[in-house]
């Protein structure tokens, strides 16, 4: 079973509910919403499900480790570039990108 399948009642029902439901159906009000909002960093959260929390912490989303380009994200792009048999142009509109089984083209104006 996977650790996000919510088998319990009380869990599936706390799923239905946004995580502003559930802290207005706890009886907080607005501005106690908004300050445990703001200050657990989740304002931008109130619309998702309640349990969402929950399952990152169960999960540790937030406390593994996370993987680093080094020198920076751009650094992602430019290695694609560098692998490709032509180079793009750059400052181009790119009308279509066909994808063939182990290649791929394109077509710009």
């Amino acid at each position: 079973m996977r650790a996000d399948t919510l088998t319990s009642a009380n869990l599936l029902a706390y799923d239905r509910q946004s995580l502003l439901q559930l802290w207005e159906g706890a009886g907080l009000s607005q501005e106690a919403i908004e300050f445990l909002a703001v200050t657990s960093g989740e304002e931008t959260l109130l619309a998702s499900e309640a349990t969402e929390t929950f399952r990152e912490e169960f999960e540790e989303t937030w406390t593994s480790g996370f993987d680093e380009i080094v020198g920076g994200t751009d650094r992602l792009a430019s290695a694609f570039v560098a692998r490709l048999a032509s180079k793009p142009r750059l400052g181009c509109v790119v009308t279509h990108i066909k994808q063939a089984r182990s290649s791929a083209s394109y077509r710009s104006w």
